[in-house]
């Protein structure tokens, strides 16, 4: 895979099945993979972002399901 400076990329994590504490776990990872991601990529763009991380979706739990309108 090459990466241009000015290509756009789109990562999804879906989590099946995860009690609470290991789903922030799960979150927390996910973060740490994107700035994996920005360390290999600098080099061909310093001024990248990394936006729009947001919950789309949840069920089960205390709270219920939840379903991010975007």
């Amino acid at each position: 895979m090459s990466i241009e400076a000015g290509d756009v990329h789109h990562q999804e994590v879906e989590i099946k099945r995860a009690a609470g504490a290991a789903k922030l776990l799960i979150y927390m990872t996910s973060q740490v993979g994107l700035l994996t991601i920005y360390d290999m990529c600098k080099a061909v763009d310093r001024g990248m972002a990394m936006h729009g991380i947001t919950l789309r979706e949840k069920h089960g739990g205390k709270s219920g399901s939840f379903v991010n309108a975007l």
